[in-house]
């Protein structure tokens, strides 16, 4: 008797368990891994491996569904180590609030979607609660470059050799304040 009321009690708790786990995953599917990623909703616990496992139509339709601008850019083969086959280059308008500059930022879809991500939920954020301003524009230092990591003669390939990194250099904000990233790299404050 007692045996079977602690099975009872163990299968209901895993039954409740299983229903908030449920109504979690229906408020949240960003932070399912077997649901669709969605550029409008927040990041999530498996945002990172959806974003990564892209492929091009897929990348190329969520940027179209987010309203974000874009121009294909053609593939690139430069050797077995660089190149890309599905870069693109955000085009003005669109839901992008920041422009980038210079403004011929190429970079392969999964990361145009992830720096879409990372504009929305994080950057446009932490200004406005830094700085009380929004960001205007993103200043980089570019993303493809055939080249080994810290521009070594040898060595692992860095993620730019694949138009896989953007390097940023700062920010300017609302009203033309500009954040630096390289002289603010090593000092506290805002």
């Amino acid at each position: 008797m007692r045996r079977a009321l602690v099975t009872f009690l163990l299968l209901a708790l895993a039954g409740f368990g299983a229903l908030l786990l449920y109504g979690h995953a229906r408020r949240h599917p960003e932070d399912v891994p077997w649901t669709d990623l969605d550029l409008g909703r927040p990041i999530g616990a498996f945002t990172g491996p959806k974003l990564a496992g892209l492929d091009r139509g897929h990348c190329l339709a969520l940027l179209t569904r987010a309203g974000i601008h874009y121009t294909r850019l053609p593939d690139r083969n430069a050797g077995p180590q660089c190149g890309y086959d599905h870069a693109v280059r955000f085009a003005p308008g669109g839901s992008l609030t920041a422009r980038y500059r210079p403004a011929d930022l190429g970079a392969q879809c999964p990361v145009a979607a992830a720096l879409a991500l990372w504009e929305w939920h994080v950057v446009q954020s932490a200004a406005r609660r830094r700085f009380g301003r929004a960001v205007v524009a993103i200043d980089h230092f570019g993303s493809y470059s055939c080249r080994r990591l810290y521009g070594r003669d040898a060595g692992a390939w860095s993620e730019h050799a694949r138009a896989n990194a953007l390097d940023i250099a700062g920010f300017t904000l609302a009203g033309g304040r500009r954040v630096s990233v390289l002289r603010g790299w090593n000092r506290g404050g805002a």
